[in-house]
């Protein structure tokens, strides 16, 4: 799948290999259906600055969805998913999963290897999960956190 980030000069884009945090996803038997929209280079809080498309905020789509994980986050509110990864520097998990109703996780710096991620600072962005409940999002972070020998900030840690 392209990995644009929102941009259409990464429109063609194909990452050479799997996040880690996708990849453990993987390793657990999850399916990955599709990537999501976000604004530009996750430069935005609204999804309103994407170079393809706007995206709506499923509980009302007269509003937006929140962050530049706002895509991420509307997947799971609209029950296009059970859970979705995203990635936060300043609110961008925590917004649109206020925004949506959904439950949304930042861990703390280095519980999730970054590797990865397309983040535009890197010592902020951290990898965290969307999900329907409590449960779930805990599920889900257990499995993609640890340490990551291809990221250096990963905590060895449990």
């Amino acid at each position: 799948m392209p990995s644009t980030g929102g941009s259409r000069i990464l429109e063609n884009y194909r990452a050479p290999h799997d996040a880690t945090a996708v990849r453990r996803m993987k390793e657990k038997g999850a399916i990955v259906v599709g990537k999501t929209n976000s604004d530009e280079s996750g430069m935005g809080s609204t999804i309103e600055r994407s170079s393809f498309q706007v995206t709506s905020n499923p509980r009302d789509t007269s509003r937006v969805p929140g962050g530049s994980s706002g895509g991420s986050a509307a997947a799971v509110s609209a029950r296009h998913c059970v859970v979705s990864l995203g990635s936060d520097t300043g609110g961008n998990l925590r917004q649109p999963a206020s925004f949506g109703g959904v439950v949304g996780l930042k861990p703390t710096f280095g519980r999730v290897s970054r590797f990865g991620l397309m983040a535009y600072a890197s010592s902020l962005a951290v990898v965290g999960c969307f999900s329907t409940s409590v449960a779930d999002t805990g599920i889900i972070l257990h499995a993609i956190s640890g340490h990551d020998r291809y990221d250096a900030t990963s905590s060895r840690r449990v």
